[in-house]
């Protein structure tokens, strides 16, 4: 497994702004609430909207009969191409008008761009906005994120779609997958940004937590020894001394893992003499006189040298 230091994040999140400008009439949701897509969240003052868009339609209803009429007297000779070309570009122009004022309408309504929680409202009814103000954040948490950032020689050693865990600061502890690594490192810390996927359905997991996220990087044959074993050769190398054919000898070993009843390492034998108590006394080589430790728990199969 690898750990890091991580936070929760929403799957979505977006402020929802302003497209022009007008009085806030009403908040048809209380923050904090659940919104559903296409739900109104501000809605803004028409005011002479809507009269704008009923005179834009009656102008293209004008321009519709002057067309049309302009359609007939052409085929009887009437009137000339360029005279329909007139009355067709006239008609254009007011259905463009009218779709201008609909559009313009429509923007008196903020709406939810997704389903999510309406986390914040800074605008109350009376408050004058104009474009681009806030009027909203929106966040989706299901799935919810773990975002974590693993160091440059750990990257290759996770893909996605690789299991993991996270336990919050809050106590919850989650289970999901590697939905996302970046191709690129931030360039101050050299560390890749880490997305583990989790389901919250309830949404009862908070965005922006603290949390230790575990990655799965595999499976290796790792043995448990008490931390307080792990000793250094006479080059720097780790390890442990085990007891091999009535003999003290040094093995290499390898950190896997580590938790609070011991250490597991990577480098013994599927069954191996560990020495647990005396080592420092001992050298490689040297013969040796052994005793097995006994718990009433466990086989005797842990010896305890003592030297000659």
């Amino acid at each position: 497994e690898i750990k890091l230091q991580a936070r929760s994040e929403a799957d979505q999140l977006v402020t929802i702004a302003a497209e022009t400008n007008g009085t806030i009439a009403a908040l048809p949701v209380a923050k904090g609430s659940f919104v559903q897509k296409n739900q109104n969240v501000c809605q803004i003052d028409i005011g002479a909207r809507q009269a704008q868009l009923d005179e834009a339609s009656a102008l293209r209803a004008a321009r519709k009969i002057e067309f049309d009429a302009a359609q007939k007297l052409t085929q009887q000779g009437h009137v000339s191409k360029s005279q329909l070309a007139s009355a067709r570009a006239a008609y254009d122009a007011s259905r463009a008008a009218v779709k201008g004022r609909e559009v313009e309408l429509s923007r008196a309504s903020i709406k939810a761009p997704f389903d999510g929680i309406l986390d914040r409202l800074p605008v109350k009814v009376g408050d004058f906005i104009s474009i681009g103000q806030p009027c909203g954040t929106i966040l989706d948490k299901d799935p919810l994120l773990v975002v974590g950032h693993i160091a440059e020689n750990q990257v290759n050693s996770i893909h996605v779609g690789a299991p993991g865990s996270a336990r919050f600061a809050t106590g919850e502890t989650v289970s999901g997958k590697i939905r996302y690594i970046a191709e690129t490192p931030n360039m101050t810390t050299r560390t890749f940004r880490v997305e583990l996927e989790v389901p919250n359905k309830d949404l009862a997991l908070r965005d922006g937590i603290s949390a230790e996220l575990q990655l799965q990087t595999g499976e290796v044959l790792a043995t448990l020894v008490p931390q307080g074993i792990l000793t250094l050769s006479d080059s720097g190398a780790l390890g442990v001394r085990v007891i091999d054919e009535g003999r003290v000898a040094f093995r290499e070993i390898s950190i896997a893992a580590d938790n609070q009843n011991g250490v597991l390492v990577v480098g013994l034998r599927a069954r191996e003499n560990v020495i647990i108590a005396g080592g420092e006394f001992t050298r490689d080589g040297r013969l040796v006189d052994f005793e097995f430790a006994q718990t009433p728990s466990n086989p005797p199969v842990t010896p305890i040298a003592e030297a000659q």
